[in-house]
């Protein structure tokens, strides 16, 4: 699975992996590995979906998969 970048990616993993009605959603910067790298563990651990975004901005995709998701 993969996006035009890894904000994208997020999104496409997300949507292949979850249905709507999540109780939670993990966001994480894609700016800092260490940011995603221990997101991704919690998040897999409540078996919730992770996105990735900027620290200035939300992309649009991953508010649009947000609102999917919620």
């Amino acid at each position: 699975l993969a996006g035009s970048n890894r904000y994208a990616t997020s999104v496409v993993v997300s949507r292949a992996a979850n249905k709507p009605g999540a109780s939670v959603v993990f966001l994480a910067t894609g700016e800092s590995f260490p940011d995603a790298l221990a997101a991704v563990a919690a998040a897999g651990k409540l078996g919730v979906p992770l996105l990735l975004t900027t620290q200035a901005s939300v992309p649009l995709d991953v508010l649009t998969e947000i609102r999917r998701l919620l």
